[in-house]
Protein backbone atom coordinates (compact mmCIF):
# COMPACT_ATOMS: atom_id res chain seq x y z
CA UNK A 1 0.00 0.00 0.00
CA UNK A 2 1.15 3.29 -0.76
CA UNK A 3 0.26 5.16 2.66
CA UNK A 4 2.64 2.15 4.21
CA UNK A 5 5.25 3.83 2.19
CA UNK A 6 4.45 7.79 3.97
CA UNK A 7 6.52 8.39 7.23
CA UNK A 8 5.38 9.39 10.59
CA UNK A 9 6.82 13.10 10.25
CA UNK A 10 5.52 12.95 6.71
CA UNK A 11 2.17 12.25 7.15
CA UNK A 12 2.39 15.46 10.32
CA UNK A 13 3.62 17.84 7.35
CA UNK A 14 0.48 16.67 5.55
CA UNK A 15 -1.59 17.36 8.50
CA UNK A 16 0.03 20.93 8.75
CA UNK A 17 -0.56 21.36 5.14
CA UNK A 18 -4.37 20.42 5.79
CA UNK A 19 -4.80 22.97 8.72
CA UNK A 20 -3.15 26.24 6.66
CA UNK A 21 -5.32 25.20 3.54
CA UNK A 22 -8.42 25.03 6.02
CA UNK A 23 -7.69 28.33 7.84
CA UNK A 24 -7.14 30.40 4.26
CA UNK A 25 -10.48 28.98 3.30
CA UNK A 26 -11.92 30.04 6.48
CA UNK A 27 -10.19 33.76 5.89
CA UNK A 28 -11.74 33.91 2.36
CA UNK A 29 -14.41 36.32 2.22
CA UNK A 30 -15.27 36.19 -1.29
CA UNK A 31 -14.55 34.25 -4.55
CA UNK A 32 -11.97 35.25 -6.71
CA UNK A 33 -12.74 36.82 -10.30
CA UNK A 34 -12.29 33.82 -12.64
CA UNK A 35 -14.28 31.89 -10.19
CA UNK A 36 -17.71 33.03 -11.85
CA UNK A 37 -15.93 31.68 -15.21
CA UNK A 38 -15.70 28.31 -14.16
CA UNK A 39 -18.48 27.83 -12.28
CA UNK A 40 -20.95 29.54 -14.98
CA UNK A 41 -19.36 26.24 -17.32
CA UNK A 42 -20.39 24.11 -14.48
CA UNK A 43 -24.05 25.40 -13.92
CA UNK A 44 -24.57 24.81 -17.79
CA UNK A 45 -23.57 21.80 -17.85
CA UNK A 46 -25.32 20.59 -15.04
CA UNK A 47 -28.53 21.77 -16.39
CA UNK A 48 -28.47 21.27 -19.81
CA UNK A 49 -27.48 25.02 -20.80
CA UNK A 50 -24.85 23.79 -23.12
CA UNK A 51 -25.70 26.66 -25.47
CA UNK A 52 -24.01 29.09 -22.87
CA UNK A 53 -21.23 26.85 -21.90
CA UNK A 54 -18.55 28.89 -24.09
CA UNK A 55 -20.29 32.66 -23.79
CA UNK A 56 -17.18 33.57 -21.61
CA UNK A 57 -14.60 30.84 -21.76
CA UNK A 58 -13.28 29.28 -25.51
CA UNK A 59 -12.29 26.48 -23.80
CA UNK A 60 -13.91 24.12 -21.47
CA UNK A 61 -11.12 22.37 -19.01
CA UNK A 62 -11.54 19.41 -16.35
CA UNK A 63 -12.09 22.14 -13.47
CA UNK A 64 -15.51 22.96 -14.58
CA UNK A 65 -16.41 19.33 -14.96
CA UNK A 66 -15.41 18.82 -11.50
CA UNK A 67 -17.30 21.37 -10.13
CA UNK A 68 -20.40 19.81 -11.49
CA UNK A 69 -20.30 16.34 -10.77
CA UNK A 70 -19.17 17.85 -6.53
CA UNK A 71 -22.28 19.62 -7.14
CA UNK A 72 -23.85 16.72 -7.35
CA UNK A 73 -22.96 15.98 -3.93
CA UNK A 74 -23.02 19.59 -1.72
CA UNK A 75 -25.64 21.40 -3.69
CA UNK A 76 -23.37 24.67 -2.97
CA UNK A 77 -22.12 25.98 -6.34
CA UNK A 78 -19.02 28.08 -4.25
CA UNK A 79 -18.11 24.93 -1.82
CA UNK A 80 -18.36 22.72 -4.79
CA UNK A 81 -15.82 24.44 -6.53
CA UNK A 82 -13.57 25.39 -3.50
CA UNK A 83 -13.82 22.07 -2.33
CA UNK A 84 -12.39 20.67 -5.70
CA UNK A 85 -9.53 22.97 -5.70
CA UNK A 86 -8.88 22.14 -1.97
CA UNK A 87 -8.96 18.66 -2.85
CA UNK A 88 -6.14 19.05 -5.73
CA UNK A 89 -4.00 21.48 -3.96
CA UNK A 90 -3.58 19.86 -0.53
CA UNK A 91 -2.85 16.60 -2.70
CA UNK A 92 0.19 17.96 -4.78
CA UNK A 93 2.22 17.55 -1.87
CA UNK A 94 1.89 13.31 -1.88
CA UNK A 95 3.37 12.81 -5.30
CA UNK A 96 5.89 15.76 -4.30
CA UNK A 97 6.85 14.12 -1.59
CA UNK A 98 7.17 10.61 -3.19
CA UNK A 99 9.15 12.55 -6.30
CA UNK A 100 11.86 14.01 -3.17
CA UNK A 101 12.14 10.07 -1.84
CA UNK A 102 13.74 9.13 -5.39
CA UNK A 103 16.51 11.77 -4.59
CA UNK A 104 17.01 12.00 -0.47
CA UNK A 105 16.50 10.13 2.13
CA UNK A 106 13.51 10.82 4.47
CA UNK A 107 14.12 13.63 6.57
CA UNK A 108 15.27 15.73 3.26
CA UNK A 109 12.04 14.76 1.72
CA UNK A 110 9.89 15.75 4.19
CA UNK A 111 11.64 19.24 5.11
CA UNK A 112 11.26 20.08 1.07
CA UNK A 113 7.51 19.01 1.47
CA UNK A 114 7.00 20.85 4.28
CA UNK A 115 8.27 24.29 2.25
CA UNK A 116 5.71 23.48 -0.21
CA UNK A 117 3.07 22.65 1.99
CA UNK A 118 3.89 26.32 3.92
CA UNK A 119 4.62 28.16 0.57
CA UNK A 120 1.68 31.13 0.67
CA UNK A 121 1.34 30.66 -3.04
CA UNK A 122 0.13 27.44 -2.54
CA UNK A 123 -1.69 27.77 0.22
CA UNK A 124 -3.46 30.54 -0.65
CA UNK A 125 -4.76 29.27 -4.46
CA UNK A 126 -5.18 25.46 -3.28
CA UNK A 127 -8.78 27.39 -1.78
CA UNK A 128 -9.30 29.57 -4.45
CA UNK A 129 -11.44 28.15 -7.46
CA UNK A 130 -9.33 28.13 -10.22
CA UNK A 131 -7.75 25.09 -12.11
CA UNK A 132 -3.88 25.80 -11.33
CA UNK A 133 -4.56 22.77 -8.29
CA UNK A 134 -5.59 20.50 -10.62
CA UNK A 135 -2.44 21.44 -13.16
CA UNK A 136 0.31 21.18 -10.10
CA UNK A 137 -1.14 17.49 -8.82
CA UNK A 138 -1.30 15.71 -11.89
CA UNK A 139 1.94 17.70 -13.09
CA UNK A 140 4.12 16.41 -10.18
CA UNK A 141 1.96 13.04 -10.78
CA UNK A 142 3.38 13.40 -14.11
CA UNK A 143 7.13 13.60 -13.31
CA UNK A 144 7.01 10.92 -10.71
CA UNK A 145 6.33 8.56 -12.90
CA UNK A 146 8.39 10.00 -15.51
CA UNK A 147 11.49 10.33 -13.13
CA UNK A 148 10.43 6.49 -12.07
CA UNK A 149 10.86 5.53 -15.96
CA UNK A 150 14.32 7.22 -16.44
CA UNK A 151 15.84 4.81 -13.19
CA UNK A 152 15.76 1.67 -15.48
CA UNK A 153 12.12 0.10 -13.89
CA UNK A 154 9.36 -0.37 -15.89
CA UNK A 155 8.90 1.84 -18.82
CA UNK A 156 5.06 1.74 -18.71
CA UNK A 157 5.37 3.84 -15.75
CA UNK A 158 6.16 6.76 -19.13
CA UNK A 159 2.19 5.52 -20.28
CA UNK A 160 1.18 6.83 -16.50
CA UNK A 161 3.37 9.87 -16.60
CA UNK A 162 1.70 10.88 -20.27
CA UNK A 163 -1.95 10.22 -19.10
CA UNK A 164 -1.02 12.48 -15.95
CA UNK A 165 -0.02 14.88 -18.19
CA UNK A 166 -2.26 14.91 -20.58
CA UNK A 167 -4.84 15.49 -17.37
CA UNK A 168 -2.97 18.35 -16.61
CA UNK A 169 -2.81 19.86 -20.23
CA UNK A 170 -6.73 19.56 -19.99
CA UNK A 171 -6.81 21.80 -16.67
CA UNK A 172 -4.14 24.44 -18.77
CA UNK A 173 -3.12 23.69 -22.21
CA UNK A 174 0.26 25.05 -21.57
CA UNK A 175 0.98 21.65 -19.79
CA UNK A 176 1.32 20.28 -23.51
CA UNK A 177 5.05 22.35 -23.96
CA UNK A 178 6.21 19.53 -21.14
CA UNK A 179 4.41 16.88 -23.05
CA UNK A 180 6.50 17.55 -26.49
CA UNK A 181 9.52 18.64 -23.76
CA UNK A 182 9.51 14.64 -22.33
CA UNK A 183 8.44 13.59 -25.91
CA UNK A 184 11.86 14.30 -27.12
CA UNK A 185 14.20 13.92 -24.21
CA UNK A 186 13.43 10.46 -24.89
CA UNK A 187 14.31 10.68 -28.17
CA UNK A 188 17.42 11.87 -27.68
CA UNK A 189 18.60 10.32 -24.64
CA UNK A 190 20.98 7.52 -25.19
CA UNK A 191 19.31 3.96 -24.05
CA UNK A 192 18.82 0.64 -25.13
CA UNK A 193 14.92 0.36 -24.81
CA UNK A 194 14.31 3.96 -26.78
CA UNK A 195 11.70 2.53 -29.25
CA UNK A 196 9.78 0.49 -26.41
CA UNK A 197 9.66 3.77 -23.84
CA UNK A 198 8.62 6.34 -26.42
CA UNK A 199 5.88 3.71 -27.46
CA UNK A 200 4.85 3.60 -23.99
CA UNK A 201 4.67 7.44 -23.50
CA UNK A 202 2.79 7.72 -26.94
CA UNK A 203 0.23 5.21 -26.03
CA UNK A 204 -2.32 7.63 -24.26
CA UNK A 205 -1.88 10.31 -26.49
CA UNK A 206 -2.66 8.43 -29.47
CA UNK A 207 -5.41 6.89 -27.16
CA UNK A 208 -6.67 9.93 -26.96
CA UNK A 209 -6.39 11.28 -30.81
CA UNK A 210 -8.37 8.02 -31.46
CA UNK A 211 -11.18 9.30 -29.13
CA UNK A 212 -11.25 12.26 -30.32
CA UNK A 213 -10.88 11.80 -34.29
CA UNK A 214 -14.13 8.88 -33.52
CA UNK A 215 -16.44 11.50 -31.75
CA UNK A 216 -15.59 13.81 -35.13
CA UNK A 217 -16.47 11.41 -37.06
CA UNK A 218 -19.68 10.51 -35.53
CA UNK A 219 -20.79 13.61 -35.02
CA UNK A 220 -20.10 14.77 -38.54
CA UNK A 221 -18.14 17.80 -37.27
CA UNK A 222 -15.24 19.44 -38.72
CA UNK A 223 -12.66 21.42 -37.29
CA UNK A 224 -12.67 24.90 -37.91
CA UNK A 225 -9.18 26.71 -37.76
CA UNK A 226 -10.96 30.50 -37.52
CA UNK A 227 -13.13 29.11 -34.23
CA UNK A 228 -12.47 31.34 -31.09
CA UNK A 229 -11.23 27.74 -29.29
CA UNK A 230 -8.89 27.51 -31.86
CA UNK A 231 -7.76 31.63 -32.40
CA UNK A 232 -7.41 31.14 -28.10
CA UNK A 233 -4.63 27.95 -28.41
CA UNK A 234 -2.54 29.66 -31.04
CA UNK A 235 -2.77 33.10 -29.95
CA UNK A 236 -0.92 31.40 -26.66
CA UNK A 237 2.23 30.48 -28.77
CA UNK A 238 2.27 33.04 -31.65
CA UNK A 239 0.93 36.36 -29.90
CA UNK A 240 3.93 37.61 -27.98
CA UNK A 241 6.10 38.50 -31.16
CA UNK A 242 2.34 40.48 -32.87
CA UNK A 243 2.17 42.08 -29.19
CA UNK A 244 5.66 43.05 -29.29
CA UNK A 245 5.49 44.88 -32.24
CA UNK A 246 2.35 46.60 -31.37
CA UNK A 247 3.95 47.64 -27.91
CA UNK A 248 7.21 49.00 -29.36
CA UNK A 249 4.69 50.89 -31.76
CA UNK A 250 2.90 52.68 -29.83
CA UNK A 251 5.79 53.30 -27.30
CA UNK A 252 6.91 54.93 -30.32
CA UNK A 253 4.50 57.34 -30.66
CA UNK A 254 4.22 58.14 -27.46
CA UNK A 255 7.62 59.13 -27.14
CA UNK A 256 7.58 61.32 -29.86
CA UNK A 257 4.47 63.04 -28.23
CA UNK A 258 6.68 63.80 -24.99
CA UNK A 259 10.08 63.72 -26.84
CA UNK A 260 10.76 67.32 -25.27
CA UNK A 261 10.74 65.28 -21.58
CA UNK A 262 11.53 63.43 -19.06
CA UNK A 263 9.09 61.47 -20.21
CA UNK A 264 9.41 60.96 -23.41
CA UNK A 265 13.29 59.88 -22.86
CA UNK A 266 12.36 57.25 -20.82
CA UNK A 267 9.46 55.77 -22.73
CA UNK A 268 12.49 55.42 -25.57
CA UNK A 269 14.53 53.90 -23.51
CA UNK A 270 11.21 51.36 -22.31
CA UNK A 271 11.29 50.75 -25.92
CA UNK A 272 14.77 49.64 -26.11
CA UNK A 273 14.97 47.36 -23.43
CA UNK A 274 11.14 45.63 -23.34
CA UNK A 275 13.29 42.58 -23.14
CA UNK A 276 14.66 43.52 -20.09
CA UNK A 277 11.50 44.46 -18.53
CA UNK A 278 10.17 41.09 -19.29
CA UNK A 279 12.64 39.37 -17.68
CA UNK A 280 12.81 41.37 -14.93
CA UNK A 281 8.91 40.81 -14.44
CA UNK A 282 9.48 37.27 -14.53
CA UNK A 283 12.22 37.24 -11.89
CA UNK A 284 10.13 39.27 -10.00
CA UNK A 285 7.24 36.99 -10.12
CA UNK A 286 9.21 33.89 -9.34
CA UNK A 287 10.91 35.20 -6.17
CA UNK A 288 8.06 36.16 -4.62
CA UNK A 289 5.71 32.99 -5.63
CA UNK A 290 9.01 31.00 -4.54
CA UNK A 291 8.78 33.34 -1.39
CA UNK A 292 12.30 35.27 -1.16
CA UNK A 293 14.18 32.59 2.12
CA UNK A 294 13.14 29.72 -0.15
CA UNK A 295 13.94 30.81 -3.47
CA UNK A 296 17.56 31.38 -2.02
CA UNK A 297 17.79 27.63 -1.09
CA UNK A 298 16.35 26.72 -4.03
CA UNK A 299 19.59 28.81 -5.74
CA UNK A 300 21.67 27.08 -3.75
CA UNK A 301 20.71 23.61 -4.76
CA UNK A 302 20.68 24.53 -8.08
CA UNK A 303 24.64 25.21 -7.59
CA UNK A 304 25.38 22.16 -5.50
CA UNK A 305 23.00 19.60 -7.85
CA UNK A 306 25.19 21.10 -11.20
CA UNK A 307 27.73 18.57 -10.39
CA UNK A 308 25.53 16.08 -10.60
CA UNK A 309 24.27 16.83 -13.99
CA UNK A 310 26.17 15.19 -16.07
CA UNK A 311 25.70 11.55 -14.45
CA UNK A 312 22.31 12.05 -13.79
CA UNK A 313 19.24 12.07 -16.06
CA UNK A 314 16.75 12.57 -13.77
CA UNK A 315 18.33 15.51 -12.71
CA UNK A 316 18.76 16.73 -16.63
CA UNK A 317 15.10 16.41 -17.63
CA UNK A 318 13.73 18.27 -13.89
CA UNK A 319 16.21 20.58 -14.95
CA UNK A 320 14.88 20.95 -18.83
CA UNK A 321 11.50 21.44 -18.01
CA UNK A 322 12.33 24.23 -15.68
CA UNK A 323 13.88 25.83 -18.09
CA UNK A 324 11.43 25.09 -20.38
CA UNK A 325 8.81 26.57 -17.84
CA UNK A 326 11.06 29.79 -17.42
CA UNK A 327 11.07 30.02 -21.08
CA UNK A 328 7.35 30.13 -21.37
CA UNK A 329 6.52 32.01 -18.50
CA UNK A 330 9.08 34.83 -20.67
CA UNK A 331 6.79 34.61 -23.45
CA UNK A 332 3.82 34.93 -21.67
CA UNK A 333 4.61 37.99 -20.42
CA UNK A 334 5.47 39.34 -23.70
CA UNK A 335 2.20 38.72 -24.96
CA UNK A 336 -0.03 39.40 -21.75
CA UNK A 337 2.44 41.70 -19.80
CA UNK A 338 1.04 39.93 -16.57
CA UNK A 339 2.13 36.34 -14.96
CA UNK A 340 0.20 35.52 -11.91
CA UNK A 341 1.86 33.85 -8.59
CA UNK A 342 0.02 30.93 -8.89
CA UNK A 343 1.23 30.28 -12.38
CA UNK A 344 4.69 30.38 -10.84
CA UNK A 345 3.83 27.21 -9.37
CA UNK A 346 4.80 25.07 -11.92
CA UNK A 347 7.91 26.00 -11.73
CA UNK A 348 8.15 25.42 -7.83
CA UNK A 349 7.27 21.97 -8.34
CA UNK A 350 9.83 21.17 -11.19
CA UNK A 351 12.45 22.79 -9.22
CA UNK A 352 11.13 21.10 -5.75
CA UNK A 353 14.10 18.69 -6.35
CA UNK A 354 16.55 21.71 -6.19
CA UNK A 355 14.86 22.82 -3.06
CA UNK A 356 15.40 19.20 -1.64
CA UNK A 357 19.59 19.81 -2.27
CA UNK A 358 19.27 23.10 -1.08
CA UNK A 359 17.92 22.00 2.37
CA UNK A 360 21.02 18.85 2.43
CA UNK A 361 23.48 21.55 1.95
CA UNK A 362 22.52 23.91 4.23
CA UNK A 363 21.77 21.23 6.60
CA UNK A 364 25.06 19.80 6.76
CA UNK A 365 26.49 23.30 7.09
CA UNK A 366 25.08 23.98 10.06
CA UNK A 367 25.69 20.59 11.54
CA UNK A 368 29.53 20.91 10.49
CA UNK A 369 29.31 25.03 11.66
CA UNK A 370 28.01 24.67 15.15
CA UNK A 371 28.72 21.27 15.76
CA UNK A 372 24.86 20.48 15.63
CA UNK A 373 23.83 17.48 16.11
CA UNK A 374 21.33 15.89 13.06
CA UNK A 375 18.29 15.77 15.22
CA UNK A 376 18.85 19.20 16.79
CA UNK A 377 19.32 20.87 13.08
CA UNK A 378 16.49 19.29 11.40
CA UNK A 379 14.15 20.59 14.34
CA UNK A 380 15.39 23.60 13.86
CA UNK A 381 15.15 24.28 10.31
CA UNK A 382 11.77 22.64 10.72
CA UNK A 383 11.07 25.61 13.18
CA UNK A 384 12.08 27.87 10.50
CA UNK A 385 10.70 27.06 7.73
CA UNK A 386 7.07 26.81 8.91
CA UNK A 387 7.08 30.58 11.07
CA UNK A 388 8.70 32.51 8.28
CA UNK A 389 5.67 32.45 6.01
CA UNK A 390 3.45 31.66 8.81
CA UNK A 391 2.10 35.11 8.79
CA UNK A 392 1.04 35.33 5.51
CA UNK A 393 -0.92 31.68 5.43
CA UNK A 394 -2.84 33.41 8.33
CA UNK A 395 -3.60 36.44 7.42
CA UNK A 396 -7.30 37.24 5.77
CA UNK A 397 -7.70 37.05 2.33
CA UNK A 398 -9.49 40.29 0.45
CA UNK A 399 -11.66 40.94 3.31
CA UNK A 400 -12.08 44.86 1.42
CA UNK A 401 -13.68 42.84 -1.57
CA UNK A 402 -16.72 41.53 0.98
CA UNK A 403 -18.79 44.45 -0.34
CA UNK A 404 -19.13 43.09 -3.33
CA UNK A 405 -20.78 39.64 -1.85
CA UNK A 406 -22.96 41.70 0.44
CA UNK A 407 -24.58 44.01 -2.78
CA UNK A 408 -24.91 40.74 -5.23
CA UNK A 409 -26.56 39.28 -1.57
CA UNK A 410 -28.73 42.24 -0.88
CA UNK A 411 -29.93 42.00 -4.41
CA UNK A 412 -30.67 38.24 -4.23
CA UNK A 413 -32.50 38.60 -0.73
CA UNK A 414 -35.03 41.20 -2.79
CA UNK A 415 -35.54 39.50 -5.98
CA UNK A 416 -35.33 36.19 -4.89
CA UNK A 417 -33.65 33.32 -7.15
CA UNK A 418 -36.92 32.66 -9.35
CA UNK A 419 -36.07 34.99 -11.97
CA UNK A 420 -32.61 36.55 -13.43
CA UNK A 421 -31.79 40.04 -11.87
CA UNK A 422 -31.29 42.69 -14.61
CA UNK A 423 -28.74 45.20 -13.56
CA UNK A 424 -25.92 47.01 -14.93
CA UNK A 425 -22.33 48.12 -12.83
CA UNK A 426 -19.19 49.14 -14.06
CA UNK A 427 -17.65 46.67 -15.58
CA UNK A 428 -14.89 45.34 -12.77
CA UNK A 429 -17.54 44.69 -10.85
CA UNK A 430 -20.50 42.82 -12.74
CA UNK A 431 -18.40 39.35 -12.68
CA UNK A 432 -18.79 39.54 -8.69
CA UNK A 433 -21.65 41.27 -7.65
CA UNK A 434 -23.63 39.70 -10.56
CA UNK A 435 -22.42 35.67 -9.58
CA UNK A 436 -23.67 36.85 -6.12
CA UNK A 437 -26.90 38.12 -7.11
CA UNK A 438 -27.54 35.05 -9.01
CA UNK A 439 -25.92 32.66 -7.43
CA UNK A 440 -29.33 30.83 -5.97
CA UNK A 441 -31.04 30.97 -9.66
CA UNK A 442 -31.32 27.12 -11.50
CA UNK A 443 -29.95 28.29 -14.34
CA UNK A 444 -26.38 29.85 -16.27
CA UNK A 445 -26.38 32.93 -16.61
CA UNK A 446 -23.43 34.15 -18.64
CA UNK A 447 -21.19 36.00 -16.48
CA UNK A 448 -19.51 38.32 -18.06
CA UNK A 449 -19.99 42.20 -18.74
CA UNK A 450 -21.21 43.16 -22.27
CA UNK A 451 -21.89 46.36 -23.44
CA UNK A 452 -25.65 46.11 -23.01
CA UNK A 453 -24.98 45.56 -19.28
CA UNK A 454 -21.20 47.63 -17.95
CA UNK A 455 -23.19 51.41 -18.04
CA UNK A 456 -19.08 52.73 -19.08
CA UNK A 457 -20.43 51.95 -22.75
CA UNK A 458 -23.47 54.07 -22.55
CA UNK A 459 -23.51 56.22 -19.53
CA UNK A 460 -21.66 58.99 -21.84
CA UNK A 461 -24.49 61.54 -21.24
CA UNK A 462 -28.08 60.67 -19.93
CA UNK A 463 -30.30 60.48 -22.82
CA UNK A 464 -28.48 57.40 -23.58
CA UNK A 465 -28.22 55.82 -20.32
CA UNK A 466 -31.44 55.62 -20.28
CA UNK A 467 -32.43 54.69 -23.68
CA UNK A 468 -30.51 51.47 -23.05
CA UNK A 469 -31.15 51.04 -19.46
CA UNK A 470 -35.43 50.79 -20.64
CA UNK A 471 -34.30 48.75 -23.84
CA UNK A 472 -32.38 46.26 -21.70
CA UNK A 473 -35.14 46.21 -19.21
CA UNK A 474 -32.95 46.87 -16.65
CA UNK A 475 -33.98 47.55 -12.58
CA UNK A 476 -30.71 47.92 -10.71
CA UNK A 477 -28.20 50.71 -11.44
CA UNK A 478 -24.97 50.01 -9.02
CA UNK A 479 -23.05 53.39 -9.38
CA UNK A 480 -19.33 54.04 -8.10
CA UNK A 481 -18.02 56.72 -7.17
CA UNK A 482 -14.47 56.70 -8.88
CA UNK A 483 -15.74 54.93 -11.84
CA UNK A 484 -18.48 57.56 -13.02
CA UNK A 485 -16.81 60.20 -15.32
CA UNK A 486 -17.86 63.35 -14.49
CA UNK A 487 -18.75 64.40 -18.29
CA UNK A 488 -21.91 61.97 -17.99
CA UNK A 489 -23.47 64.32 -15.41
CA UNK A 490 -24.05 64.31 -11.94
CA UNK A 491 -26.12 61.29 -10.57
CA UNK A 492 -27.51 62.73 -7.81
CA UNK A 493 -29.10 66.02 -9.77
CA UNK A 494 -31.86 66.14 -12.68
CA UNK A 495 -32.50 64.07 -14.80
CA UNK A 496 -30.97 61.34 -13.04
CA UNK A 497 -32.42 62.02 -9.94
CA UNK A 498 -35.71 61.98 -11.50
CA UNK A 499 -35.12 58.03 -12.42
CA UNK A 500 -33.60 56.27 -9.65
CA UNK A 501 -34.55 55.29 -6.36
CA UNK A 502 -31.94 54.94 -3.34
CA UNK A 503 -31.74 51.85 -1.87
CA UNK A 504 -28.63 51.13 -0.28
CA UNK A 505 -24.88 52.49 0.05
CA UNK A 506 -21.39 50.95 0.37
CA UNK A 507 -17.89 51.76 -0.26
CA UNK A 508 -14.89 50.58 -1.32
CA UNK A 509 -10.89 52.06 -1.43
CA UNK A 510 -10.93 51.11 -5.24
CA UNK A 511 -14.34 52.46 -6.21
CA UNK A 512 -15.04 54.83 -3.51
CA UNK A 513 -18.85 55.03 -2.74
CA UNK A 514 -21.28 52.50 -4.30
CA UNK A 515 -24.31 53.39 -4.78
CA UNK A 516 -27.28 50.89 -5.20
CA UNK A 517 -30.06 52.48 -7.50
CA UNK A 518 -33.90 51.05 -9.13
CA UNK A 519 -34.94 52.25 -12.04
CA UNK A 520 -37.82 53.99 -11.86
Amino acid sequence: MIFTRISLPAYGVFCLGLILRLIAWANTSVINPDAALYIHQARAIYFGQLDTLFCAQSDLANYPVMIAGSYWLFHDWVFSARFVSFIFGFGTLIPLYFLLKRFFDDRISVLGTLIVAVMPVFVGSSVDIVRDPITWFFVALGLYWFTLALENKSPWFLAWSCLSLIMATWARIEVSLIIGFSLLFLAVRKQERKIKQLVCFLIPVVGLLSVVLGAVLIAGVHPNPDSPGMKAFLSKFLSPFAQYRLISEKLVTTALQNRFDNFGMFLGEARQNMWLIALGSVLNRCLEAFFYPFFFVCAIGLVTARKKFHSDQRLQYLAGVSSLLLLMFYFHVMRAWYLDYRHVCLLIISCAIFIGFGIDKINVFIQNRFHLQENLTIVALTVLIVALPLFKDLKPRDADKRVFKEIGEFLAEREGNQNIIPITTSCSNYRIVSFYAQLNYRGALCPEGSKDICWEYFADNFDHFIKQVTRNNIKYFLWSEKLWSAGSGSIFQAPYADHLKELKRWRHPDTGEMILYEVR
